[in-house]
């Protein structure tokens, strides 16, 4: 067993789950992506989060698939709401409804890692702020050093956001590893 290898397992488990995350970025090398209009977590057309209402998980504590004639291109993506009632406030306050760190998993941020997330199971909020993670599982391991892994992922982010838009970043995407999102 090589030293990483045993030194991974002599970590503690949340930064365990960090390092675990961050590595299945590093395994995706040569998975680019083409070079991104936004820094937002979006589908091959542009849609942010998935089709989901940002505004939704705040308001109605609980992901919503939005109405794609229900829009508001903000940010170089296309956003869906569930009503204009919450196009209407995301757009006043965009910045307050958008996910933290591009609605890319918050913990793998962390580590200055970009990692698909699960939109349905693994969402929090903190602070009228809203945190999506890869799993129902890094979910509750977030929630446990929230403040802790918000301060981490917040220095990673401005490093993170123009590697994103250059194409300078590797995306650890669901169909690589299914066995991770099962």
């Amino acid at each position: 067993m090589n030293s990483v290898v045993k030194h991974m397992f002599r970590v503690r488990p949340a930064a365990r789950e960090i390092l675990v995350v961050t590595i299945l970025g590093i395994l995706t090398i040569g998975q680019q992506v083409h070079a991104a209009s936004s820094v937002y977590n979006t589908t091959p057309e542009g849609v942010a989060i998935g089709g989901y209402d940002p505004v939704a998980y705040q308001i109605d504590h609980a992901p919503r698939l939005g109405d794609p004639d229900i829009i508001l291109q903000w940010s170089g993506a296309e956003w869906h709401f569930t009503s204009e009632a919450n196009r209407d406030m995301f757009e006043r306050d965009p910045e307050r409804y958008a996910p933290a760190y591009g609605g890319w998993c918050a913990m793998a941020m962390a580590g200055g890692s970009v990692v698909e997330v699960d939109f349905v199971r693994a969402w929090s909020t903190n602070n009228n702020r809203l945190y999506l993670n890869v799993d129902a599982g890094i979910k509750k391991r977030w929630q446990r050093g929230a403040r802790r892994f918000i301060r981490m992922a917040d220095k990673e982010w401005p490093d993170v956001q123009p590697a994103i838009l250059e194409d300078r970043v590797t995306i650890a995407r669901r169909d690589q590893f299914p066995e991770v999102y099962e």
